[in-house]
């Protein structure tokens, strides 16, 4: 049996929002796992939960096969990082980290042992009898990351520890948490709407929308496969382009048109969707020019990004960008045709138009 499962759980609070629809998990140990999704899918309420910190309206939540549904946050063995630090700002760096550990019981020379083991961990030996207030940012979230480690709980929960910090430091961070737990080895759950992150981080993402899951997958099965068309378009940087067309049969023959361009494709990806509209998706670094591609395009915008540029272009199929080398000459109004590699076309079911969001959650 799998680690943590979390079966049919759902939340409706009493004014009637519906913020968590039947989500179903199997998550196994030691895996590192992302709750992604824009503002509003549902992904903290999930985590509010799993912490004990929301009660399910339905569903259970089973960790190492115990039934944890209804129990409180301190009848968990988990621990919880919070995006802004929660730290107590009348207390040394050594006590914020000591509090679990004292409430716990233990004797004194058992929690200075800890607490200098885990402070060494995550590089903050030096801030030990300094308070909150005194550190940057970056060494207040170590501060947070080294009290929710030190007891070793069973998980961690993250919610978002990395969304007040610089880039700079978010990147060293993103780093540094992952590295601590490949060495632990503990199961993780992370919040976190930022899919670069999501990327970067996980073994496993479980992108969210309206409360409910859309895809449970490796990075790269999300990123390459995406399940739907608002996963394409939500995960990349940028988002997946996309177009409507139609796949027509004609005898034994089956191809697919985007208003007067017939479109080239894997014919593998077309035996298993009937005739009719169908949404078209292709990732940026997939297009590229070609004198003998089928797509006429117009330069509209060149962003130049260090490593790579992003070239926009208005084409008879709509507005697509392409991802490229830095030292590409194209400016706004040039023509040029463009081609794709056929195997990296997604093909969907079905006319794309982009529903209103849900907002289940603050």
């Amino acid at each position: 049996m799998s680690f943590l499962v979390l079966d049919a759980l759902e939340k409706t609070y009493p004014d009637g929002t519906k913020a968590v629809k039947d989500v179903s998990l199997e998550i196994e140990e030691g895996e590192f796992i992302v709750l992604l999704g824009p503002s509003g899918c549902g992904k903290t309420t999930t985590l509010r939960m799993l912490a004990g910190l929301e009660m399910p309206t339905g569903g259970t939540i089973l960790l190492g096969n115990q039934d944890q549904t209804r129990l409180t946050p301190s009848e968990r063995d988990v621990g919880f990082v919070f995006q802004f630090y929660a730290l107590y700002p009348h207390m040394s760096v050594s006590k914020n980290i000591a509090f679990p550990l004292e409430n716990m019981g233990l004797v004194s020379q058992e929690v200075d042992r800890l607490v200098s083991e885990v402070s060494r961990h995550v590089g903050i030996t030096e801030h030990l009898h300094h308070h909150p207030g005194q550190l940057s940012g970056g060494d207040q979230q170590r501060v947070a990351l080294a009290r929710a480690m030190v007891r070793r709980p069973k998980m961690f929960l993250m919610d978002e520890p990395l969304g007040t910090l610089d880039a700079d430091r978010r990147l060293a961070m993103r780093e540094f948490i992952r590295e601590q737990q490949i060495e632990s080895g503990i199961t993780t759950v992370y919040v976190t709407h930022d899919q670069e992150e999501a990327m970067a981080l996980a073994d496993r993402i479980v992108v969210m929308r309206g409360g409910r899951i859309d895809q449970f997958d490796t990075p790269t099965k999300v990123y390459e496969h995406p399940a739907d068309p608002l996963t394409a378009q939500f995960v990349g940087s940028p988002g997946m382009n996309l177009f409507t067309g139609e796949l027509v049969v004609d005898g034994t023959d089956r191809y697919l048109r985007s208003g007067d361009i017939t479109i080239d494709a894997d014919t593998k990806a077309l035996s298993d969707i009937a005739d009719g509209p169908v949404t078209l998706g292709l990732r940026s670094e997939y297009l590229i020019p070609d004198a003998e591609g089928t797509l006429q395009a117009e330069t509209v915008l060149v962003e130049r990004l260090g490593s790579h540029c992003n070239v926009y272009f208005d084409s008879p199929v709509g507005r697509l960008v392409m991802r490229t080398e830095s030292d590409i000459s194209h400016r706004p109004g040039d023509t040029l045709k463009l081609g794709y590699d056929t195997q990296h076309l997604r093909i969907w079911a079905g006319d794309y138009a982009r529903p209103p969001l849900e907002v289940s959650e603050t």
